[in-house]
């Protein structure tokens, strides 16, 4: 698919160009909501203000977590390539995950420039993932990152707004949450409420 104008994010912390016609949800905490309509294809994109610039051993510490805490709840759960560079300052990391009985992969790239992280989720449906995989690369060619306008955000604050978000959301009737990349791509595709035995 041709891809749209540059998206930049209000402040300018960010930009790159997305996909025409998918949605965009975008949040005053440093991240944006890319989703393709009807298909399982999503771009989600965070922006971490982690107060200082992180040490090698801190960088590694930040993928581990977000890993950990994003994605091992999901079923089906399988890292199957990880890579970070000599200078501990850009990493990938590829994890197939089952999202509402279908097999996704997703490749999450992390960036760390200055006192910010910038991480960028790019769902696929496994079955088609070179598809989407062709579709990605010129969108992660364009990616810009602009780490001093995310100094006046709050520390680490996207970590919190996905809590409270997912508090939130726990109190919601037919929707099985399973942590809080779930929580994320849920608002594009609603949980099936499971049939009563």
């Amino acid at each position: 698919g041709k891809t749209s104008d540059a998206f930049v994010y209000p402040g300018g912390a960010f930009q790159l160009t997305v996909p025409e016609g998918w949605d965009l949800d975008v949040s005053e905490y440093g991240s944006v909501f890319i989703s393709e309509p009807g298909g399982e294809g999503a771009i989600y994109i965070t922006v971490t203000n982690t107060g200082y610039p992180l040490d090698s051993e801190a960088f590694k510490q930040f993928l581990n977590a977000r890993e950990e805490n994003f994605f091992t709840g999901f079923s089906g759960y399988e890292e199957i390539h990880r890579e970070i560079d000599e200078e501990n300052t850009v990493g990938l990391v590829e994890k197939k995950v089952l999202f509402n009985e279908i097999p996704d992969t997703v490749g999450t790239y992390y960036f760390a420039q200055g006192q910010a992280v910038f991480v960028i989720d790019l769902w696929m449906e496994t079955a088609i993932e070179l598809t989407y995989k062709e579709m990605y690369q010129p969108i992660i060619d364009s990616f810009q990152m602009e780490p001093e306008a995310a100094k006046d955000f709050l520390i680490y604050n996207f970590i919190f707004a996905l809590t409270f978000g997912l508090l939130a959301l726990r109190n919601v009737p037919g929707i099985a949450l399973e942590g809080d990349a779930a929580a994320v791509k849920a608002k594009k595709l609603p949980e099936k409420p499971k049939a009563k035995a």
